[in-house]
């Protein structure tokens, strides 16, 4: 495999020469680049922080041949000299950043080596947990832990992309969204509880019904799928909660204030299944929303590391939307029915 061979290759040089050669590195790097596209779709916004990264040092040693291309940690030491190294466009940073990502995938494929019955989205769910998610925030980690349960679980040599989710797969994600709710004030404490119902109601057909696509298939066949609190209307109110979730962010991206991003997100999504009475009552009930500031803090973010987390948050949402379509397409669900608690069944 030619990750393992440049691999070696490049220590033997780092042994012989005890430094690491910018180009070297940058070559190995590439390879890692590979790997990562390899995960799928879920990791796109991975794959181009890693390639910008490795563009950002490329075209810093091409400022200074001479004296950046013998050592990559060169660049690294002129950046601290100038007190540059905390930049959030430092070479410093990228290059951090980018072993980082080294360590993610060499700790994959030592899972997949020790543990070769284990599924590839199992395999870098573990990766991931051990090595990266210790450096991000809940929203990078909520994009990811999505994003890993949408990875393709055959080999390297047979990847594609993976539209197919599994069902105990899609009920361990959800896990990532239930912060949100709490976030989000007492207006939402109700959706919450449903939501976490709902979850535990698809986790309960998961050995029968492996994949989304069964219980949806399932459902059509045998008239359920609008029914209350079965299996195939409980997952699309699940669906759309994740959908809700994603255009919250996508709207705070956009500068709205907290109250206008919920307002809008729950228009576009969760009202179009409640009643009247319940759309007033949630709307009266938004005055109680926390200020961004707030919200953002509680999910462990600022402003600075929201707006470089929230993009990926909303492609793994939009994601799971799509799938969602494909699965009820021609299905019109019912709004709610009006009780207390059931609101968002």
């Amino acid at each position: 495999m030619a990750l393992f061979r440049s691999g070696l290759e490049l220590l033997a040089r780092v042994e012989a020469n005890e430094v690491v050669r910018t180009e070297d590195f940058l070559d190995v790097c590439r390879l890692v680049l590979q790997a990562v596209d390899h995960l799928g779709t879920g990791f796109l916004l991975v794959k181009s922080d890693v390639g910008g990264n490795i563009d950002r040092l490329a075209a810093r040693a091409s400022t200074n041949p001479s004296k950046y291309s013998e050592n990559v940690y060169a660049i690294v030491l002129d950046e601290v000299e100038a007190g540059d190294q905390a930049g959030s466009s430092s070479c410093t940073k990228g290059l951090l950043w980018l072993t980082r990502a080294m360590i993610f995938v060499v700790g994959l494929l030592q899972r997949l080596l020790d543990h070769p019955e284990e599924t590839l989205s199992a395999a870098a769910s573990e990766a991931y947990y051990a090595t990266l998610q210790k450096y991000h925030g809940w929203i990078v980690t909520g994009t990811f832990t999505v994003a890993l349960k949408i990875v393709p679980s055959s080999s390297f040599e047979h990847l594609t992309e993976h539209d197919d989710i599994g069902t105990q797969e899609f009920v361990d994600a959800c896990e990532s969204v239930f912060p949100i709710f709490n976030a989000l004030g007492s207006v939402f404490l109700l959706a919450k509880s449903e939501f976490s119902s709902k979850r535990d109601s698809i986790a309960q057909v998961a050995q029968r019904l492996p994949r989304l696509r069964d219980i949806v298939e399932q459902g059509k066949v045998d008239a359920t799928i609008t029914v209350k609190n079965s299996p195939g209307r409980n997952l699309h109110r699940l669906l759309t909660s994740i959908h809700f979730i994603g255009i919250i962010f996508q709207n705070l991206a956009a500068g709205m204030a907290m109250k206008e991003a919920v307002s809008d997100s729950y228009d576009k999504t969760l009202a179009l299944m409640h009643t009247w009475v319940v759309r007033a009552g949630i709307k009266a009930g938004m005055i109680a929303l926390p200020s961004r500031e707030d919200f953002l803090l509680s999910i462990g973010e600022t402003e600075q590391s929201a707006r470089q987390h929230v993009d990926p948050f909303v492609r793994a949402a939009e994601h799971i939307q799509r799938v969602a379509e494909v699965l009820y397409q021609g299905v019109t669900m019912p709004r709610s029915d009006f009780s207390f608690p059931g609101w968002w069944s």
